[in-house]
């Protein structure tokens, strides 16, 4: 293909992708942290403090685990690569769904006024469908080099079941919007490679309820961009893939707290709450002439500093999250 296709197709990948990364991209400016959180909340009361502490350490374990369940690893299940065009004219689309198990650690959340600080493993099953329509094809470079530059569009929308076992009041829903560009598509001698950018939102999820006697609880959403970078191949009729990538969290998070049952309550708040985790995953899968069978597992840890477990000090019980995923997914 001759240099002056390769600059239109250039050209208009980025025309594209600039608009789009002004919406998919976080707002600038990292909110109050979770110490000042919980400074804020806490005062000048050392009992008061500890609740606090517990509350403000329950939110962050809690984004981790609903960030994790709700990204998980590939935004397409099943491949690496775009999917192209069927016809000079004419974009292949494809439409999957995917069930997700996230186990991260949760915070204890206690019932009543004990301080018996702790951990245990939480389970967050989560359910995702997706679309997925090619907007560009790229170009070729060579023969046997396609989908340079090839660009999609993907919107999702996914359900968390948040465990009410661990303190959680509801489940939330979330939505996404991003875009996949092709680095190349796989062929019979090369991988297919490509990066994507996803922005998603997610409801409000709450823990604890001190109208229950309890000492605490919290609410917070989330605002989750993700980037990911895949590579995959077909060996003898399995899809291999594995991939990594990195999430920004953001959004609001509050926290109550009291002392007893009657008395007074203390809260903190902060609407630009924000943190980092890095996601490492792989897969793979099966194809039937238009479906597609895959599996995925994986799992991310948080980059940012962690809680101690009591205000005096302590190890933190765990950032990190595991993850697996059973998808589906038809492409026309």
């Amino acid at each position: 293909m001759s240099s002056r296709p390769a600059r239109r197709w250039q050209g208009a990948a980025v025309l594209i992708l600039l608009p789009l990364g002004s919406v998919l991209s976080p707002s600038a400016g990292a909110g109050q942290d979770l110490t000042g959180l919980v400074a804020s909340c806490g005062g000048s009361s050392g009992s008061l403090l500890v609740w606090c502490h517990q509350a403000a350490l329950a939110l962050e374990v809690a984004r981790g685990g609903v960030a994790t369940a709700a990204s998980l690893g590939s935004e397409v299940p099943g491949t690496a690569g775009t999917v192209g065009f069927r016809l000079r004219s004419s974009p292949r689309f494809s439409l999957a769904g995917r069930l997700g198990l996230t186990r991260f650690s949760m915070v204890d959340v206690p019932q009543g006024y004990s301080v018996s600080p702790g951990d245990d493993g939480a389970y967050l099953p989560s359910l995702h469908l997706s679309g997925n329509v090619g907007l560009l094809n790229g170009f070729s470079p060579t023969p046997t080099m396609g989908g340079v530059l090839a660009l999609d569009l993907n919107a999702s929308m996914h359900r968390l079941f948040l465990p009410d076992s661990h303190g959680f009041q509801d489940g939330v829903w979330g939505w996404g919007l991003g875009v996949r560009l092709g680095i190349i598509r796989e062929s019979f001698t090369l991988p297919g490679v490509s990066v994507s950018v996803t922005r998603r939102w997610t409801e409000s999820a709450t823990f604890g309820e001190m109208a229950a006697g309890g000492p605490f609880e919290g609410e917070f959403d989330l605002d989750l961009t993700s980037v990911r970078g895949l590579i995959g191949k077909d060996i003898l009729g399995v899809g291999l893939m594995a991939g990594g990538g990195w999430d920004r969290l953001s959004g609001n998070g509050d926290i109550r707290a009291r002392v007893s049952p009657t008395g007074p309550e203390s809260m903190a708040g902060t609407s630009e709450l924000t943190s980092d985790r890095l996601t490492f995953f792989g897969g793979g899968s099966v194809t039937y002439l238009i479906l597609q069978l895959s599996v995925e597992m994986g799992w991310s840890r948080a980059l940012d500093p962690e809680l101690p477990l009591v205000p005096e000090g302590a190890n933190f019980p765990s950032n990190k999250a595991y993850f697996g995923s059973l998808g589906a997914r038809v492409t026309f």
